[in-house]
């Protein structure tokens, strides 16, 4: 019976795209009956060329998982990385993977330059389970909550200044508190008087959401955030929070904008935070309406019936 391997970085070290792109569904209970030894993986695999090309001369089958765009905006903290050596290296496994899958239309399109066999896998989460339940806190904390990792400078630059009324949730890169140059960079010059908290990848990252009225997600202008898929609005949902966000391409949807509080300059942010903040039982209903859209349609068990029909095909 052919076998399902995982890169899963060792189990310790995967990023957040690993896990929802990876560990996460794969570790379903989802049956595959493969006709080949199949090796998925996220971006640039833990062995790199060697250990891909070694497992391609064994006969498995390679299925790569991309959910960013290449093309990295100017100034963002993996530009110089990039432009010196993933972007190349990106291309080298699209290239030679015999499945790719990733999340949005944009995404397809573009990886489709490299891969003629790129299909749209959507996040998905188990909801009700583990810390993806409803809050039953909303107003402990401060009112306003976003979670993600310092890659996102430039994006809360365009937020007005929110002072306490924010509390930030970084990824950690230590054991104590958000200490990296980009973080330094964010509290002295982006948001110099909100709250910050370090949270430990994703083991205990969706608490972060506990204790908040209103999840947030600015998305700066650009093709690389048009391509992102919307994993803020799953999370979002699977708290019972509403969710003020850009209008960004996978955002602002037939499916989601009525579901959704958009603001696209600072103007529109304050308008939004102060009309929301003064209106916790709109607040209570639109977190609500949102958790029951991706309950219904945002599952990860049944966007994994496209994952098993795509490998099957292999």
């Amino acid at each position: 019976m052919p076998n399902i391997v995982l890169d899963t970085r060792n189990g310790h070290s995967y990023s957040v795209c690993d896990f929802h792109r990876i560990i996460l569904p794969y570790k379903r209970q989802l049956t595959i009956n493969p006709r080949h030894d199949i090796f998925v993986f996220n971006g640039v695999p833990t062995r790199g060329k060697p250990g891909f090309l070694a497992l391609k001369q064994l006969g498995f089958k390679m299925v790569m998982d991309l959910d960013d765009s290449l093309h990295i905006p100017q100034g963002h903290m993996l530009e110089d990385l990039f432009d010196t050596r993933i972007r190349d290296d990106l291309k080298w496994f699209l290239e030679r993977s015999d499945l790719v899958t990733t999340t949005t239309p944009a995404l397809q399109k573009e990886l489709s330059q490299y891969n003629d066999n790129v299909h749209i896998v959507p996040n998905g989460l188990p909801f009700d389970e583990w810390q993806l339940t409803l809050t039953r806190d909303r107003y402990s904390k401060s009112p306003l909550v976003w979670a993600g990792s310092e890659t996102h400078k430039h994006d809360l630059a365009i937020l007005p200044e929110l002072g306490k009324m924010l509390t930030l949730c970084g990824f950690r890169r230590d054991k104590e508190e958000l200490s990296s140059l980009q973080w330094t960079e964010i509290r002295e010059d982006i948001q110099p008087d909100c709250v910050y908290e370090g949270v430990r990848p994703y083991g205990t990252y969706m608490e972060s959401y506990d204790g908040h009225q209103i999840s947030i997600a600015p998305l700066v202008n650009n093709p690389f955030n048009n391509a992102k898929s919307n994993l803020k609005i799953l999370e979002a949902g699977a708290k019972g929070l509403p969710l003020i966000c850009s209008p960004r391409e996978n955002y602002f949807t037939e499916e989601f904008k009525d579901l959704l509080f958009f603001a696209d300059s600072v103007a529109e942010w304050k308008d939004l935070v102060e009309y929301l903040v003064e209106s916790p039982d709109i607040c209570v209903e639109k977190g609500m309406a949102l958790a029951k859209y991706v309950r219904d349609h945002c599952h990860v068990d049944d966007l994994n019936e496209t994952r098993r029909l795509l490998i099957e095909r292999l």
